[in-house]
């Protein structure tokens, strides 16, 4: 059986704070996922020190349940890398497979501009009937509060996604409609925005360093909408793919609305 698998890759960066030396730095955060890991299936994060100078990241290994997991290839959190330096870490959690695993990547800084200097990259392969598929990750970053409203035929039976990648839970509201809306009155009896009807209401909580899959179809809707409440949550669509273990590649031509900032 052929076997195909493309899963791209969300590089995330937020501005956190970890020590560095003993002082308090800032951090730039790179996050890779979703990262695929089980039998068939392997990630590697690839990270190199591009400054003149020596970097200290922080690397985290997590499931999609949120849990920390090892990365083979260095035993701690803490990696100090010389000027130039390269190195290949891979994601593995033995006895388990999953598609939603992910990595991040904190990189300590003293500059006020927060500039990077580790480029951080990656890649998972999978092997299936003596044929490897190899697929390169691509780049995204989180925003507060992400949501997409969109029309079932433009996402053709995907998957959406929401990771959240800081250390305190989020929320998610998913609206299921057939196209139906309603105004609500305003205080002066006048006509408000109009607001969809929904067939199915659902809402989730994320956890800490967790992520959530669900479909966008549901019983004959036509119409999808999320809202999210979060601090640092990375939202995509997914296009979910065949093969032995269960994989997805990202829609990357969907775009996501932000909160207005006043």
């Amino acid at each position: 059986m052929k076997f195909a698998v493309s899963i791209a890759v969300l590089l995330v960066g937020v501005a956190v704070g970890f020590p560095l030396h003993g002082e308090q730095g800032r951090a730039v955060v790179s996050v890779l996922s979703p990262l695929a890991y089980g039998p068939h299936c392997w990630s590697t994060i690839e990270l190199q020190n591009l400054s003149t100078k020596e970097t200290v990241v922080k690397i985290e290994g997590h499931k999609g349940s949120g849990a920390l997991v090892a990365l083979a290839g260095w035993p701690s959190l803490s990696l100090t890398m010389s000027p130039a330096q390269k190195t290949a870490l891979r994601l593995e959690v033995p006895g388990e497979e999953s598609p939603e695993g992910w990595v991040k990547v904190s990189e300590s800084s003293r500059d006020t501009e927060q500039s990077p200097t580790v480029a951080v990259s990656g890649q998972t392969e999978c092997a299936d009937d003596d044929q490897l598929t190899t697929v390169s990750q691509t780049v995204a970053f989180p925003t507060t509060d992400p949501w997409l409203d969109a029309e079932l035929k433009d996402l053709k039976g995907q998957m959406v996604m929401v990771l959240n990648t800081a250390n305190k839970a989020a929320a998610a509201d998913i609206c299921y409609s057939s196209g139906i809306t309603a105004s609500l009155p305003k205080d002066k009896g006048t006509g408000g925005e109009p607001k969809p009807v929904c067939a199915k209401v659902s809402s989730l909580q994320i956890p800490p360093f967790g992520t959530r899959t669900l479909p966008v179809s549901h019983e004959g809707n036509t119409e999808f909408s999320i809202r999210t409440r979060g601090d640092s949550l990375v939202l995509r669509v997914l296009i979910p793919q065949s093969g032995g273990m269960k994989t997805y590649k990202v829609d990357s031509s969907v775009t996501f609305g932000q909160p207005v900032q006043w």
